[in-house]
């Protein structure tokens, strides 16, 4: 499985813009992004994909 695919399977920024882009006000904090897996705009979890890098 890539990175890539996963990253969008997952709804996950996959380029440095997004990834450094900061989250709207109505987005979780990135603690609940990691659990529940929103579609939003923060950095991605290093455990999330840390087994593909």
């Amino acid at each position: 499985t890539s990175p890539r695919l996963v990253a969008r399977l997952l709804h996950l920024p996959t380029s440095a813009t997004d990834a450094d882009a900061q989250p709207p006000p109505s987005c979780p904090p990135p603690r609940s992004h990691y659990r529940l897996l929103a579609p939003c705009p923060v950095p991605v979890p290093v455990p999330l994909t840390n087994g593909y890098r």
